[in-house]
């Protein structure tokens, strides 16, 4: 089925907040970061990764729109760069996720 999530929260540092996203096989995945001042990106990890991204915001302009290959818990991961991240910087970040 259709499901959607909005991306609001405020980082800090080398923190990351997960958005886990149930999705089937053949569905398609939209995901879109917006950041203060550039320093956040997300990756999407598939289902069973703790840590391995199929999609790097950092290199997709912080979007991504693709067929999803597997059922399962998808996580979009939002983080900092590393630079604001070593700094301790705080920022906010503002996003939608969804698959139809």
């Amino acid at each position: 089925g259709k499901r959607s999530t909005v991306i609001r929260d405020r980082i800090v540092g080398r923190q990351f907040i997960d958005y886990r996203i149930p999705a089937r096989a053949g569905q398609r995945m939209t995901v879109s970061l917006k950041g203060s001042k550039g320093a956040n990106y997300f990756n999407l990890l598939p289902p069973d990764s703790p840590d391995a991204a199929m999609a790097i915001g950092e290199f997709l302009d912080n979007r991504f729109d693709g067929v999803l290959p597997d059922d399962g818990v998808y996580t979009v991961r939002v983080f900092l760069m590393r630079s604001a991240a070593r700094r301790s910087r705080c920022r906010t970040a503002t996003g939608a996720v969804s698959s139809r």
